[in-house]
């Protein structure tokens, strides 16, 4: 008889801990109906599509090579989006995070990319350097892994992704850049040789590779990141997400997590003031709305307190 709640079903270790697919989950006892209400229930998590795991597993490495041994192809080897999920950076929106992501993987050229519920395959040149494996599943490495970003995503996300693996310490920017340039000719190196240059190991969101992005393609100087304002005696008091130093001129992305509610906006104000009066800095705050969208509102704002001319008249993202 099916228990009557997903409690009970949860009361024993799910699989013992391991993923599996809906066509394992009768090993443990479970059906169909089973496995959705104990993902509705928050019991059971969706890591990629297709592949379930008991929520009080940790959200690690071996975790995640464990549940992409269920989806990996034969000969494929994990890549793209997923690899960098992979090594802990989620490339996607906050938005699309909703939705288990799909898994991207690579075949060598020469083989019959797999075309499968749930997985996206991918065919491309592999070579030595550019395969490891984790925890027995192969997968792109960092580097390879944020030069397949610069090369095949939009560029605010994959300067984000690029971003994001160099801030773990797992890519060098100058390792990048000297990839690209072994690569000319190939299909998206002239965008991946823009943003490979633009890479910042010092920043600590996706907004802020946004931000820096706009101003950048906008024509204007780059910004200097993680900018510490001190006091008379040293101390640090601010820190600026990115700016000019010789101008006192800084530019913040306000994410809605931490930038949203009437407390925080009054803090974000004192904060503002304080830094304009008493340390001379012009602090230019922007959000997601201001970031996306075809309005050049952000670059004739920037260029204002700049005292410089924005070098475009659209948008190229």
């Amino acid at each position: 008889m099916r228990p009557s709640s997903p409690s009970a079903l949860a009361s024993q270790p799910l699989m013992d801990g391991r993923p599996f697919d809906r066509s394992r989950a009768a090993e443990g006892g479970l059906t169909p109906l089973d496995v959705t209400d104990l993902v509705a229930a928050g019991i059971l998590r969706q890591p990629v599509r297709g592949v379930y795991l008991d929520a009080r597993v940790p959200d690690d490495l071996a975790s995640r090579a464990a549940c992409l041994a269920l989806r990996l192809p034969p000969n494929a080897v994990v890549g793209r989006l997923t690899a960098a999920w992979l090594w802990g950076i989620d490339g996607r929106l906050p938005e699309e995070r909703l939705a288990p992501p799909v898994v991207e993987c690579v075949v060598p050229v020469g083989r019959q990319p797999v075309r499968r519920p749930g997985v996206r395959c991918f065919v491309a040149p592999l070579g030595g350097d550019d395969v490891c494996e984790v925890d027995a599943i192969p997968v792109t490495t960092p580097h390879r892994t944020a030069l397949d970003a610069l090369r095949w995503l939009k560029p605010h996300m994959a300067l984000a992704v690029a971003d994001a693996l160099a801030a773990a310490g797992l890519v060098v920017p100058e390792v990048l850049v000297a990839r690209v340039a072994e690569m000319p000719g190939a299909r998206g190196i002239a965008k991946a040789r823009y943003l490979a240059a633009l890479i910042e190991p010092r920043t600590e969101s996706m907004g802020e590779s946004w931000l820096r992005l706009r101003v950048v393609d906008a024509g204007f100087p780059r910004p200097r990141v993680q900018i510490e304002v001190l006091d008379a005696d040293g101390r640090c008091v601010y820190r600026l997400d990115m700016g000019w130093e010789e101008r006192r001129v800084a530019v913040e992305y306000d994410g809605e997590e931490f930038h949203s509610t009437p407390e925080q906006v009054a803090h974000d104000r004192r904060r503002h003031a304080e830094l304009q009066d008493r340390f001379g800095w012009q602090v230019l705050a922007v959000g997601k709305g201001d970031v996306f969208g075809r309005s050049l509102a952000l670059e004739y704002a920037v260029g204002e307190l700049l005292g410089l001319e924005a070098q475009i008249s659209r948008r190229a993202w």
